[in-house]
């Protein structure tokens, strides 16, 4: 396995979601397409790469992002004056993120530090500790009649569109070496690409996966810092989920689920008091932070919209607690190990289901101190 960060750079007018990001099926399909055309658009059911890479799903293309990361549900800014402070007393008065709090059981702030207005969450993406949006604009369009060609009563619609200049960053995982030309420099996304829009300058840097050792070291040196700032001393390790995309998860019944027990087998369910053993140990629910989100798309092959599904949203977190030896514990950030590289949930090779474990930011900027 290879991870490659992309980093997109809009040439042209790019129509994104009202969201402001560019889907993983969005741009998957922008990889797989730009592959068919610069092969001369082979039949993809006899092209051996086509079907290992998009059908097998062994490369996985995650959203196109206009931060590198995701900001998680449970931090919080001014009301007034939103966002991470830079230095001075001037510009945002800084996050605070609550799940340490939550985990102590510690009373919720509800004014700013800074200035006491209220505090509201802060949902959206980031970059070394700046907040990022793009800059988008909105455009108002008149359907056109396709008999009269002549503008159409009643139709009138209205497109976000990413600014020439813009970027957008992502992750692809690359499951076997000879995919890797699949990596284009040029693709065209989202809609409106037969009148010039959506052309991305793709640009890769291949990421050193770090080894189970090194993530072992950074969630025991997390959980030390929060059982030391909480004085915690009844449970041996805490972890969390904290989603980086929307993750899909059904349960035995396949019913639309936002419980990542549903898909990871040996977590315990998202309910207070839930627990679960874990070898000799025990693992339990302690509290989380997640929303429902409806997905929808269109399959440009078939020319039909896509079954709908109901996902986690990105930036839900869920924190767990471990009780037990040594080995149990060994046994566990093993499968935390394999579920961070892996993801969970339905429709990963689209970008669904990607997470991180522990992940800095809640000890960043937790007020717990």
């Amino acid at each position: 396995m290879k991870r490659f960060r992309v980093t997109a750079l809009a040439l042209s007018p790019v129509v994104i979601p009202v969201e402001g990001f560019i889907t993983g099926s969005s741009f998957r399909g922008a990889l797989a397409y730009q592959y068919l055309r610069s092969n001369g658009f082979p039949d993809p059911n006899k092209d051996e790469l086509f079907q290992r890479a998009f059908v097998k799903e062994r490369l996985l293309a995650a959203p196109l992002y206009p931060g590198h990361s995701v900001l998680p549900l449970t931090s919080l800014s001014c009301k007034r004056n939103p966002g991470f402070r830079r230095g001075g007393s001037s510009g945002p008065h800084g996050v605070i993120d609550l799940l340490w709090s939550k985990i102590a059981d510690a009373p919720r702030p509800n004014s700013c530090p800074v200035c006491g207005q209220d505090l509201k969450g802060l949902h959206g993406f980031y970059s070394e500790n700046t907040q990022q949006k793009p800059f988008t604009v909105l455009e108002t369009h008149v359907g056109i009649d396709r008999v009269s060609r002549t503008s159409a009563d009643g139709v009138l619609y209205t497109l976000h569109t990413l600014e020439p200049g813009e970027k957008l960053y992502g992750v692809v995982y690359v499951l076997d070496d000879d995919l890797e030309p699949l990596l284009a420099e040029r693709v065209y996304c989202g809609a409106e690409k037969t009148r010039g829009r959506g052309l991305l300058r793709l640009t890769w840097e291949e990421e050193q996966i770090p080894t189970e050792e090194e993530r072992q070291n950074a969630w025991l040196s997390w959980n030390e810092e929060l059982r030391i700032r909480i004085s915690d001393n009844k449970e041996d390790f805490y972890f969390t989920l904290t989603l980086d995309s929307e993750t899909i998860i059904v349960d035995r019944f396949l019913r639309p689920s936002t419980d990542p027990a549903d898909a990871v087998s040996w977590l315990p369910k998202c309910h207070p008091g839930a627990q679960k053993s874990f070898g000799r140990g025990t693992l339990r629910f302690i509290t989380g932070a997640s929303q429902s989100q409806l997905i929808k798309g269109w399959n440009s092959a078939h020319g039909l919209p896509k079954e709908q599904d109901i996902a986690t949203g990105r930036g839900s977190v869920f924190c767990y607690s471990f009780q037990g030896d040594d080995t149990d514990l060994a046994a566990l950030i093993h499968e935390l190990y394999i579920l961070e590289l892996e993801g969970m949930g339905l429709r990963r090779g689209e970008g669904f289901g990607r997470l991180s474990i522990s992940s800095p930011f809640h000890a960043a900027f937790s007020e717990v101190r």
